[in-house]
C-alpha cells in the first residue's frame, strides 16, 4: 500500500486546459512507422502455412485472417454469419505453447518449485522470453505475428498522469499500479534469479535489457 500511495504521491497536476494535455498526450503517443503491407503479407502467409504444417484446423468459409482492420495487426474476421455454437478454429495441443511444450521444458520442470507464483504465470513468461529469442522455434512463425511492444496502448502501459486525467473517477489507475507492482515484484523475486542461474539459455542482449530495466 505504502507503494501505491508513493507513486500516486509523484502524479503531477493535470493541466487545467483539457486541449493543451490532450495534445500533449497525442505526442507522447507517437507510435513508429508500422510494417509494409508486402511485409505483414509475407509474415502472415507464412503463419498460415505454419498452421496447416501443425494441423491447425480454420474453417475460411466463414472466417478469414487478416493483417489489417484488427486491433493489433493480426487477427481473425468473419466473412459470414457465424451460427451459435460453430466451430471456427481447433487447435491441437501439439501446437500450443506452454511451459510443457517449450525446448525448455525439461529445466522449467525441475525448478518447478522455484518458479510457483500467485499469478502463476512465471513458466509461461519465461517461456514465451526463450521462444522468441529462439531463431529455431517451433513456433516462430506465430510469434513473428506479435505486435511490437510499442504499438500496446492498453492503460498498463501509459503514464501514471494520463492514468489520472483520462480515467479519473474510475477504479482502473489504482488497479493498473497494484498490477505493474505485483508484476515488478515477481520478475525481481522470481523470474530474475532463475535467469540469473541459466543464462547459457537466453540471449545475452535480452537479459542484460531486462536486469538493466527492471
Amino acid at each position: 500500500m505504502s507503494s501505491l500511495l508513493n507513486k500516486e504521491n509523484m502524479v503531477e497536476d493535470l493541466d487545467e486546459d483539457f486541449g493543451d494535455e490532450l495534445d500533449e498526450i497525442k505526442a507522447k503517443r507517437a507510435k513508429i512507422d508500422e510494417p509494409s503491407e508486402d511485409v505483414q503479407d509475407k509474415k502472415l502467409d507464412a503463419f498460415l502455412d505454419w498452421c496447416k504444417a501443425k494441423e491447425v484446423f480454420i474453417d475460411y468459409n466463414k472466417v478469414k485472417i487478416v493483417c489489417c482492420g484488427t486491433s493489433h495487426n493480426y487477427g481473425m474476421v468473419a466473412i459470414k454469419d457465424i451460427d451459435k455454437d460453430e466451430v471456427l478454429s481447433r487447435i491441437p495441443k501439439s501446437a500450443i505453447l506452454d511451459p510443457s511444450t517449450t525446448q525448455i521444458n525439461e529445466l522449467l520442470a525441475k525448478n518447478s518449485k522455484n518458479l510457483k507464483s500467485k499469478s502463476n504465470w512465471s513458466k509461461l513468461i519465461i517461456s514465451l522470453m526463450f521462444e522468441l529469442n529462439n531463431s529455431n522455434s517451433k513456433w516462430r512463425e506465430y510469434l513473428d505475428c506479435f505486435p511490437n511492444y510499442d504499438l500496446f496502448d492498453l492503460p498498463m502501459f501509459w503514464e501514471t498522469s494520463e492514468l489520472k486525467s483520462w480515467l479519473e473517477n474510475t477504479c482502473i489507475p489504482r488497479n493498473v499500479i497494484i498490477d505493474l507492482d505485483n508484476m515488478k515484484n515477481e520478475f525481481e523475486s522470481i523470474i530474475k534469479p532463475f535467469l540469473d542461474q541459466n543464462k547459457q539459455y537466453f540471449e545475452f542482449n535480452l537479459f542484460y535489457y531486462l536486469t538493466l530495466n527492471n
